[in-house]
């Protein structure tokens, strides 16, 4: 059995790049933008970022906490106040295309397709994350949407194309 280790990085960061640079554990780190600047991100060391993967944080797509709102790709920020009904037309594949692109252009190790939390389940919860999130970024990625499989283990998890 093969597997890796990320770093998840949130508030106080800097013990985990130390742990990964310096200590030599782990195999990158999971890069969250809402405790760092789009700048910041833009200037990490690309070795470093080609074995990391970028989290857009797209759970609660109406509340850009932290450094969230510095990100031209988050719904908030893209929509000018992010509304259910009005996203998925206007702003979706909006959203997707600044961050695939900044992620591709970033060379993260992982294209990661957000996932939006949503209290308790609806029973729509699949087809809401497809028209608003995954589908948008699929056919931005050009991946065709009917190819893929999606399995949500948890509304939280950002989910991602390997």
């Amino acid at each position: 059995m093969n597997f890796r280790i990320y770093h998840q990085l949130g508030y106080r960061y800097v013990w985990n790049f130390d742990s990964l640079l310096e200590d030599r554990c782990g195999d990158g780190v999971i890069i969250a933008p809402r405790f760092m600047d789009p700048d910041y991100v833009e200037n990490l060391d690309v070795s470093l970022k080609k074995n990391s993967i970028f989290d857009p944080q797209f759970f609660l797509p109406d509340t850009p906490k932290g450094k969230l709102d510095k990100y031209d790709f988050f719904p908030h920020v893209a929509s000018d106040g992010f509304d259910t009904e009005d996203y998925p037309e206007q702003f979706a594949s909006e959203c997707a295309e600044r961050c695939i692109a900044f992620q591709l252009t970033n060379q993260f190790n992982r294209l990661v397709i957000p996932a939006r939390y949503l209290k308790g389940v609806p029973s729509d919860f699949i087809n809401q994350q497809q028209r608003l999130f995954v589908g948008p970024f699929l056919v931005i990625a050009q991946y065709p949407v009917e190819s893929i499989s999606l399995v949500v283990i948890e509304a939280f998890v950002p989910m991602t194309i390997m």
